[in-house]
């Protein structure tokens, strides 16, 4: 995360360890369950840091939980553990995942 990720963005995981937040140093949202999840709390999300990038971090194996976002999102990185994506407000709201 910290190598694909500017400083100052905040990520969003699905992950619960704290492991993650330490070690990449950026401003991290754990625990979001899957894709619906975060689109109904994406308001909040940037309400909490107007402003900042969001990212969308998740393990290759919870991918399916997050696919529907996941294929409208911006790819940053990806191997065979890891899908990191850049998440794009768009729509009159600007809450609109795109």
């Amino acid at each position: 995360i910290k190598a694909e990720v500017p400083a100052g963005a905040v990520v969003v995981t699905s992950e619960m360890s704290m492991v993650q937040t330490y070690y990449s140093k950026r401003h991290v949202i754990r625990g979001v369950p899957d894709g619906a999840h975060l689109e109904s709390k994406l308001g909040t999300m940037q309400d909490m840091c107007p402003g900042c990038a969001l990212y969308l971090a998740v393990r290759r194996q919870n991918a399916e939980k997050f696919r529907g976002v996941l294929d409208r999102l911006q790819p940053v990185f990806e191997d065979d553990n890891f899908i990191i994506r850049k998440i794009s407000m768009v729509g009159h709201d600007r809450k609109t995942i795109g």
